[in-house]
């Protein structure tokens, strides 16, 4: 979980090499964050997307935790 976490934390990596690449290919969601609120000053859309990322690690986080005390202790949480 925290290799995934940091895939999506390598946004200085992809701002100094590449400026999101060629036609987007390095781009990720982080990057993409940044493009749409502070190069195209879309700031609203930059928040909704920065809302939902958070809702979505937050899920994976959670459903990642319960798998693995699952598998530690064999039972369900309570």
């Amino acid at each position: 979980m925290i290799s995934v976490i940091s895939a999506f934390q390598s946004f200085a990596q992809i701002d100094i090499l590449t400026k999101g690449g060629p036609a987007g290919r390095t781009e990720t969601l982080s990057y993409y964050i940044y493009v749409l609120g502070l190069q195209l000053f879309r700031v609203g859309l930059a928040a909704a997307v920065s809302i939902l990322f958070l809702i979505f690690i937050s899920i994976a986080t959670q459903i990642f935790v319960r798998y693995m005390y699952r598998e530690q202790t064999g039972d369900e949480f309570a």
